[in-house]
């Protein structure tokens, strides 16, 4: 009797310690082929959101004045950023900001802006249709920072 428990005991311990490695495979959404140019055009910013994923609600001076901001992106990867904000007297003001998107997958590119900016290089999610960049937060032209922010954009026809 004492036999048959150990060898039960122990063909129970085996299945227990073979267990199947990987229930559920991973799934790796990303993938190295394409290029930049698979999103050249022009992004026009739609909203803003903050670090929790709420929509950021604007005066409508800084809604009107805000949608006005668009990304152009060429095959090349070479952008034109037309930036657009109030400044200290309601006045809607353009700031032009060359800079370039490096590829790394078909859900991210890099955005390497000018020396100039406090944040020169920005990791940006992207789909066929829409681009989330980081906001970089600079206080009196000091180094910038994320704060989890994002500026949505989406893809012209």
């Amino acid at each position: 009797m004492k036999k048959l428990l150990l060898y039960t005991l122990a063909v129970s311990m085996t299945f227990l310690s073979c267990e199947q490695e990987d229930e559920k495979p991973s799934v790796n959404n990303t993938s190295n082929t394409g290029s930049i140019a698979d999103f050249a055009g022009v992004w026009q910013y739609l909203a803003r959101y903050d670090d929790s994923g709420n929509l950021v609600v604007w005066s409508a001076a800084e809604q009107n004045c805000f949608t006005q901001t668009s990304i152009t992106i060429d095959a090349s990867g070479n952008t034109f950023v037309e930036y657009y904000s109030l400044d200290g007297t309601g006045t809607c003001i353009l700031q032009s900001i060359p800079g370039q998107f490096l590829y790394v997958n078909t859900t991210t590119i890099n955005s390497v802006g000018s020396t100039a900016t406090q944040c020169p290089l920005i990791s940006c999610t992207i789909s066929a249709v829409q681009l989330q960049v980081p906001v970089c937060i600079s206080i009196d032209d000091g180094p910038g920072f994320f704060n989890g922010s994002y500026d949505l954009y989406e893809k012209q026809p």
